[in-house]
């Protein structure tokens, strides 16, 4: 067998952040998803591309790229009505796309009593934002399709078949006391407070159900929507950005330090004060004073940062307009005033105010980036609170956490501040292992496990965590099963099941869940119904 990984270059940053005593227990899921007991935590999945929801399956699989898949090959199975034959079979099943889980099983079956053999289910494949829908001859879902568990006649060669992913929908996005939406037909909402036009709706008029992002985006052919503390970026499918909301430090790009957009704006990109074509974003992260966006050939680039040298630039200055930092990245994510990024070889770097050891250590990196040596070389993924926390997620599907830690957000078992990376813990007292996804609040944390799990650690003043009780959780608990998506936002949180349905936990004082239907302040795990979005 051979693992493939395939790190994400979306790191859909809309992670949000209190609480009081340790927990006593493991919390049990309050809402949707069933009984814990049927997760099953050593049955991993990753996956393809956490956060992105274009990333589009690789047709030559690197587990055999010399032999693509064809559906007219003979090899493969082309007419499930011709009787099969007696004796052995054997099939390659291929991940195609997965970014946690083998990419690449090799089984054989030999029953000279039977002459069809029963298709594997997805078994550790996972891929965030995605459901597994069966098998396929064709790599990219043109040849035959078999479902999971049924029975295709033998031919006495190998089969090969590749697993089919359908992207799950709404993709969405929170920020402070409000909420981004993206429906499957490329429409944009917004809801909750709109001080200073973070709702991209023209006004700046508050808003307790989802209402259209409108301008430039209407219309604009968007893949994912990043929601940062009160400005948002919308990533549409030609690589370009469009931003909206308080544009103080220059943060939106557009040559503005203070002020807002009240609706979408197109960011400007500059080599040395000389204005260049706009560059293919992959991802964003939209910080509390600035934003970072990585291309789509690593490339790192950032506007605003007014404090603390928090772009890592190497003079402290603030940017109006995208200016290039870094090449060669892998991941980058921008909190409050500190920018962490990922290099291709694993090493892990940081800018800006190291307060409370958020950046893995305490010292201010005003110098540009900065290695943080003992991070190791093994880092795939890197995520940035909405205050003073961060975590680091391994190759492997380990997590660690440093930073801000008075309300149990780091996950690590204490409330004790940490200014290196410690392991995240679940309820047992073990290293969390399996993880494919974080978003971090405020003050509390949301970890997306390998099979569909989602995970919570730190304040629950709100029921941010999705559990009923108000107790802080220093250790990672288990909260909703068969999730695909999750964003936490300051002090609430939404997931999206395998489903399509639309849950939310924490406060909806100021109408941040979408949903006008007299909720209380603040709520465990509730459905949204967002039928009428479309």
């Amino acid at each position: 067998m051979k693992q493939q990984w395939i790190f994400p270059i979306l790191c859909a940053l809309s992670m949000g952040f209190w609480a009081c005593s340790s927990p006593t227990s493991p919390a049990e899921p309050s809402g949707p998803g069933g009984s814990s007991n049927s997760v099953h935590p050593s049955d991993p999945a990753r996956p393809s591309d956490p956060g992105n929801p274009s990333d589009p399956a690789n047709p030559s699989d690197p587990a055999n790229p010399s032999d693509p898949a064809n559906p007219s090959d003979p090899a493969n199975p082309s007419d499930p009505d011709v009787p099969g034959i007696s004796g052995k079979q054997t099939i390659y099943y291929y991940g195609n796309g997965n970014t946690w889980g083998t990419t690449l099983i090799s089984e054989s079956q030999d029953d000279e009593n039977s002459t069809t053999v029963t298709l594997k289910d997805r078994g550790d494949l996972y891929r965030v934002g995605y459901q597994f829908t069966g098998w396929n001859t064709s790599s990219d879902g043109t040849g035959d399709n078999f479902e999971a568990g049924s029975s295709i006649p033998k031919n006495g060669k190998t089969i090969k078949l590749y697993a089919q992913w359908k992207e799950v929908f709404p993709f969405v996005s929170a920020g402070e006391k409000f909420s981004t939406l993206l429906t499957e037909s490329g429409r944009l909402y917004s809801a909750g407070d709109n001080t200073d036009g973070r709702l991209g709706n023209g006004t700046t008029v508050p808003q307790r159900q989802f209402v259209p992002v409108s301008g430039a985006v209407a219309g604009a052919g968007i893949k994912a929507a990043i929601s940062g503390k009160d400005h948002s970026f919308a990533i549409l499918n030609d690589g370009t950005t469009l931003g909206w909301g308080k544009s103080d430090a220059g943060k939106l790009g557009n040559k503005a330090d203070h002020g807002s957009a009240l609706l979408p704006v197109i960011p400007l990109y500059t080599i040395d004060g000389d204005a260049i074509p706009a560059v293919r974003i992959a991802s964003v992260s939209a910080g509390k004073n600035q934003t970072a966006l990585l291309t789509e050939n690593g490339e790192y680039w950032a506007a605003g940062g007014r404090y603390y040298g928090a772009l890592g630039n190497g003079n402290g200055s603030m940017q109006l307009t995208f200016e290039k930092i870094a090449d060669g990245i892998l991941s980058v994510s921008t909190g409050e005033d500190y920018v962490m990024t990922i290099k291709n070889d694993g090493t892990l770097y940081a800018a800006g105010n190291g307060w409370l050891g958020r950046t893995g250590t305490t010292a201010n990196t005003k110098n540009g980036l900065t290695l943080i040596a003992d991070a190791g070389s093994d880092n795939s993924l890197v995520f940035a609170g909405k205050l003073n926390h961060t975590m680091i997620l391994k190759k492997d599907g380990r997590l660690f956490a440093a930073g801000y830690n008075e309300l149990g957000q780091l996950g690590v078992g204490n409330l004790t501040n940490q200014n290196s990376f410690k392991p995240v813990i679940d309820s047992a007292g073990n290293p969390l292992t399996g993880v494919v996804y974080v978003s971090l609040g405020e003050t509390h944390s949301m970890i997306l496990g390998s099979d569909g799990t989602l995970w919570a650690a730190g304040n629950n003043r709100r029921k941010q965590l999705g559990i009923n009780g108000l107790i802080a959780q220093t250790r990672a608990v288990k909260v909703l099963e068969n999730v695909a998506r999750v964003a936490a936002g300051f002090d609430h949180t939404l997931a999206v099941t395998e489903d399509g349905k639309l849950w939310a936990a924490g406060s909806n004082r100021n109408g941040q869940f979408g949903a006008n239907t007299g909720l209380p302040g603040y709520s465990a795990w509730t459905e949204i119904d967002i039928s009428s979005l479309h």
